[in-house]
């Protein structure tokens, strides 16, 4: 069997369209059509990829002459291990709620930190009637109790938004 059938092959068993298997392994949908019409071969990268994300010997996917019986053993000591599509969704899901939350962080924090700089002159306002004077230069104010504490906030939860997001693309891409 050669190359191009055993990837369709794979592919088929695990429920998966040609545009969900570009996705997880990272190229076009249209290499993966030529893939499997054997108008082109995968680089040495994407074999190894396409070799753990289906969890078969690369010696598979690359020999015509692979015993299929060796290949069948292989794919029944691993298909404990293989990742059901239900479940490749539903973690595909989750990294989508996952990934607004972050964005909803970094919008808060922005929204804080866009309030604290639009509070400066009503804090300027209010010194002056309070005390007579106040300072020149309105981003002065940013520096007292209300809005320096909206300031920080703002900070802290971008801050801890773009880590969020980096953390979940750094695991994602350890899997």
């Amino acid at each position: 069997m050669d190359f191009g059938t055993k990837l369709q092959k794979l592919r088929k068993e695990n429920n998966m369209s040609q545009e969900m298997l570009s996705q997880r392994i990272n190229v076009s949908r249209q290499a993966i059509s030529k893939w499997e019409k054997n108008l082109a071969l995968p680089d040495t990268d994407n074999i190894v990829r396409l070799s753990k994300f289906f969890q078969v010997p690369i010696e598979y996917l690359l020999t015509d002459n692979y015993e299929e019986k060796q290949a069948a053993n292989s794919f029944e000591s691993s298909s404990d291990n293989k990742p059901k599509p239900a479940d490749m969704l539903n973690a595909y899901k989750n990294g989508i709620k996952r990934n607004v939350k972050n964005i909803m962080l970094i919008i808060a924090g922005c929204f804080f930190i866009i309030t604290a700089c639009c509070l400066t002159p009503v804090m300027q306002y209010i010194d002056m009637q309070n005390n007579g004077f106040c300072y020149t230069y309105k981003i002065e104010y940013i520096k007292h109790f209300p809005l320096f504490f909206l300031l920080i906030f703002g900070i802290v939860l971008i801050i801890f938004g773009v880590i969020n997001i980096i953390l979940y693309y750094i695991q994602r891409s350890a899997n």
